[in-house]
């Protein structure tokens, strides 16, 4: 059993499957206390078949942790059924989505027969490695209509054109992507709220480009050299800039500490630089809803997640 928790909440409960002992594993299943259905070789060392999962179904959201080839055809006969789905391997990623209508969020590897198209009207997430395309964009992927999460990583991107029609698009990673140059649709998003870039060493004019009202999370990390870092103005609502590695030409740091709403930066510094990360955060968090308030509030959330689990304790 594994649980995700985000800022002290629990977020939702995995159930990593043992397959010599299905029957009592389907037992904790029905109880109703997992969220997800974990398969991984720690626990199924050699596994070739993950057929055993139709005694848990319905499965709306499925963990593959399987280095070897296992057989999906369970998965394919079941598909009505599949909301949620995440594989570490290649092998067993799922080629052909289309029939998996009632998808919400997809992460795996890309495989050359990965297919989609506009009726996966339910699919909000999707996150693919090493992704390729004969025409070197994202175009293939616009035709998804309620896509709001994109994450592609270990790509051959050269360009992102495709994004402008993902209208919808709350979050985008783009990362390990050594040949992409283009990415001018990426001011077509108005309602991003979180943008990342890492890894990306021939972007172009990634500071004239970025914009978006509800932006709150931006990270350009070990990318090309920015410009400057006056373009953060324009992002109004902006809480957190992570440029890590990444150079800044003109040096100049004031538009960070004049920035009316941004409360956290993180960034190697140049002999250039005008100021310090240091000298940066500790203005950003002398600030009324800075630095030091959201980490008090932070931790009053800790203080109680644990008062509820100790009170929890004591009912028992």
């Amino acid at each position: 059993m594994v649980d995700s928790v985000f800022e002290f909440e629990l977020q939702g409960r995995t159930l990593y499957v043992d397959a010599e002992h299905v029957s009592q594993c389907v037992e904790l299943w029905r109880t109703g206390r997992y969220t997800q259905l974990g398969i991984s070789d720690r626990e199924n060392p050699g596994l070739k078949s993950i057929d055993f999962i139709e005694a848990f179904f319905p499965v709306a959201d499925l963990h593959l942790m399987l280095f070897d080839r296992v057989d999906l055809s369970v998965l394919r006969g079941n598909a009505e059924w599949l909301e949620h789905f995440f594989t570490n391997a290649g092998p067993n990623a799922i080629d052909d989505i289309r029939p998996f209508t009632r998808l919400e969020s997809l992460g795996q590897p890309w495989t050359r027969e990965f297919r989609v198209d506009a009726g996966l009207d339910r699919l909000k997430g999707l996150a693919l490695g090493g992704f390729r395309s004969a025409s070197g964009d994202v175009s293939e992927l616009s035709v998804l209509p309620a896509l709001e999460k994109l994450s592609l990583y270990s790509n051959r991107l050269q360009s992102l054109k495709g994004l402008e029609t993902m209208r919808g698009l709350r979050e985008l990673s783009v990362s390990y992507a050594p040949k992409l140059e283009c990415i001018d649709p990426i001011g077509d998003l108005k309602e991003l709220r979180d943008l990342r870039f890492e890894h990306c060493n021939i972007v172009r004019g990634f500071a004239d480009l970025v914009r978006g009202e509800h932006l709150l999370n931006l990270t350009y990390m070990k990318c090309s050299p920015l410009d400057h870092v006056r373009f953060v103005g324009r992002l109004c609502s902006l809480q957190s800039f992570v440029f890590l590695e990444t150079d800044v030409l003109d040096g100049d740091m004031t538009s960070l500490v004049d920035h009316p709403t941004l409360a956290h930066v993180a960034f190697t510094r140049k002999k250039h630089f005008t100021l310090s990360e240091r000298q940066v955060l500790e203005r950003l968090g002398d600030r009324e809803g800075g630095v030091r308030a959201r980490i008090a509030k932070l931790n009053l959330k800790k203080a109680a997640a644990e008062a509820a689990a100790q009170a929890a304790v004591g009912a028992q």
